[in-house]
């Protein structure tokens, strides 16, 4: 079981026992053996982990686990062997307060700390005297403050070891999303930043606290900083800030998070409206949702609350399935043919209802809808668009009452609307599923109301193994002479295993059949 560190010894001289450990047992490094309580266990990995040839043992846990399962001896042990291993190099003393921290700057004790969760022990810390080095105290408040570990941070602060200005620690706090953790840090740490240097250029890049905050998605984090006084565009001007929030601003319009909108607003629109200035307006696609959802509250906020950001995007229709009176009580305009069309598409009767009842609108908008061809077919109108027709013809005579006119909609597939459009609206055109289409989609019903494109027909169903639609066309078309395809008989043309069946059957025909090729 401790086959790492004993890569080390001779193989030669070591026992059996001690080469069957290296050749089958799984890898166990110092956690285990601190776990165990075996201190000399505990000595002699780290001393293989300091040889030459030996590989680096992990730590981390290490200093963790006697404390959790009250194995002081393994403890007390493993705070000795640690802190002299890597003495003659780099001096190290005592552990840091950070046990993470530390491990990430000492190579003898890195290996395993990968996909490890950070775990802090400022009471172990403080029991044993730990004093972190001065170029620690920044990696400590930033590992402290991005963990939300309240009790690391104040213990930190104590000893003051934290490290950084105000709003450098509090760049580091908001990401936790710890409101707690930022009123103690406001109360606690001063303002200016610290006159001396004690990390590398490079750790102090720009802070912005609202980059964590918005990373954190708590609002309230967000609130915080504004009410206490934090303003975004007088901030460090961070450009990851500007860059999250216009990556976000649609994801978030788009959920309908009125919380979060209301924020965008309050922060001072001014950025966001110079960096949408600078490019072409976003659709508001997600208007389209809040009508289809019935989301009033978060649609009244927008045309009644939201004040310079509504100016930012390009809204296009988005109240093309309004079913309340917001949008024109806030004074906007409306294209009622448009909006009419793509609820009569959708068949949303209750949308119908409104624009007819409630916002008035004139009927030649109403016919302008069914017919006029710059509302061509839409993806949703091969079949929604039917389920209106009733109410058209219930509640819009005006329209129905012209038989000549044509409607701008796709084929039909369904019998009854079909029939609906035939023989109650009286329509002399009617955009029926295609015969070829019904025989493909085996829709037999269909076919009672197609011309006689019998051949085709008969090709299209044998091929996609419908003898159902063949049985139609011997016993309900009404043809007395029935024959089959010259395209098939030739065998240019393979059909399905029932079809191939079905014609031998009922004409006597041979035919290829696809899984006989």
């Amino acid at each position: 079981a401790i086959a790492q560190p004993l890569n080390t010894l001779s193989r030669a001289d070591a026992p059996l026992l001690t080469k069957t450990a290296l050749m089958q047992l799984p890898h166990m490094d110092l956690d285990l053996a601190s776990q165990l309580n075996n201190v000399e266990l505990l000595r002699f990995m780290l001393a293989g982990a300091k040889s030459p040839a030996g590989d680096p043992a992990g730590l981390l846990l290490a200093h963790f686990a006697p404390e959790q399962f009250e194995n002081v001896n393994a403890e007390r042990n493993m705070m000795s062997v640690a802190a002299l291993q890597r003495k003659a190099e780099q001096g190290v003393v005592k552990l840091p307060s950070l046990t993470d921290i530390w491990c990430a700057r000492h190579p003898v004790a890195g290996s395993t700390t990968f996909g490890r969760s950070r775990q802090y022990s400022s009471v172990l810390a403080c029991a044993t005297c730990i004093v972190p080095f001065k170029f620690e105290y920044w990696p400590a408040t930033q590992a402290a403050c991005a963990a939300g570990d309240f009790v690391a941070l104040k213990w930190l602060h104590s000893r003051q070891f934290v490290f950084g200005s105000r709003v450098q620690v509090l760049s580091c706090a908001t990401m936790a999303g710890s409101i707690e953790m930022l009123e103690w840090i406001q109360n606690h740490v001063d303002v200016a930043e610290p006159k001396e240097r004690l990390a590398p250029p490079f750790m102090f890049r720009e802070f912005d606290p609202f980059l964590g905050g918005f990373k954190s998605e708590r609002v309230q984090v967000l609130d915080w900083l504004v009410d206490n006084g934090y303003e975004l565009d007088s901030a460090s001007q961070f450009r990851a800030v500007f860059d999250w929030l216009l990556a976000r601003v649609s994801s978030v319009l788009e959920a309908a998070d009125l919380e979060r909108i209301a924020f965008f607003d309050r922060i001072g629109a001014g950025i966001l409206l110079c960096q949408f200035a600078s490019s072409a307006k976003p659709a508001a696609r997600f208007f389209g949702q809040l009508f289809e959802k019935d989301n009033v509250h978060v649609l009244d906020w927008w045309l009644n609350r939201s004040g310079q950001l509504m100016d930012c995007l390009d809204f296009g229709s988005p109240y093309v399935q309004a079913s309340d009176s917001l949008w024109l009580d806030s004074g906007r305009g409306m294209h009622f043919a448009a909006c009419i069309n793509n609820a009569s598409l959708r068949g949303n009767l209750k949308v119908l209802d409104w624009f007819l009842h409630v916002a008035k609108a004139p009927v030649s908008e109403f016919v302008k809808a069914f017919t006029c061809s710059s509302f061509g077919p839409g993806p949703f109108s091969f079949e929604t668009h039917s389920r209106s027709l009733l109410w058209w013809w219930a509640n819009v005579p005006h329209v129905c009452n012209d038989p000549s006119l044509r409607i701008n909609c796709y084929q039909f597939s369904n019998t009854i609307h079909a029939h609906i459009l035939k023989d109650m609206l009286k329509y002399s055109f009617v955009p029926l599923q295609d015969v070829c289409d019904s025989s493909d989609h085996g829709t037999m019903e269909q076919l009672a109301f197609q011309g006689p494109q019998v051949e085709q027909s008969l090709v299209v169903a044998s091929q996609n193994d419908h003898d159902n639609v063949l049985d139609w066309w011997r016993t309900q078309s009404g043809l007395q002479d029935l024959k089959c395809p010259q395209e098939l008989t030739s065998g240019k043309l393979k059909v399905g295993v029932s079809t191939k069946k079905w014609w031998e059957e009922k004409y006597g025909v041979q035919l290829v059949a696809l899984r006989d090729s």
